[in-house]
């Protein structure tokens, strides 16, 4: 039988630190920590991807990308 890694470690290590909340979700019971992890997980992690999705097509939009017809003036740049 395979042991299980710690909990607590395990969401140390993906952080780099644990928060009096994790230990508390910990303490209440496990699965409770598991559930909150793979939720925040989830969230930041789409947050991180949507960001860098608007991110190029913002930069696509400067440069022209999206728009064929777009004729971009040299040096300008109409996305701040």
């Amino acid at each position: 039988m395979r042991k299980q890694p710690n909990l607590l470690e395990v969401v140390r290590k993906k952080r780099g630190y644990l928060l009096s909340c994790h230990r508390l979700l910990y303490d209440i019971h496990p699965r409770l920590l598991a559930a909150y992890d793979a939720f925040y997980t989830r969230y930041t992690l789409a947050a991180v991807v949507a960001h860098a999705g608007q991110r190029r097509a913002a930069d696509a939009g400067r440069d022209g990308l999206l728009d064929p017809d777009c004729k971009k003036a040299s040096g300008s740049s109409t996305v701040p």
